[in-house]
């Protein structure tokens, strides 16, 4: 699984990186790690959404510091 670690980098840079991250990682699960800044993971969450994947904020508890995106989802014919 391909990871993109955001410590350390400043809000405003974040969409821009995890766009760029889900684009050349397509395809493929990805974790996406955010701290415990529950800014950052609403900011990874907006932009996951856009792209209409699956995804799991802090795995199962929902209170570890990353996010999961899973692989696209299949196509469905009647979206």
């Amino acid at each position: 699984m391909n990871e993109l670690d955001l410590h350390g980098v400043d809000y405003e840079n974040v969409p821009f990186k995890c766009h760029k991250f889900i684009n050349e990682n397509w395809g493929k699960e990805m974790k996406i790690i955010t701290g415990h800044s529950t800014t950052m993971k609403k900011i990874v969450v907006r932009v996951a959404k856009n792209y209409d994947l699956p995804f799991r904020v802090g795995g199962i508890t929902g209170t570890l510091p990353y996010i999961t995106i899973q692989k696209e989802p299949p196509y469905d014919p009647k979206r």
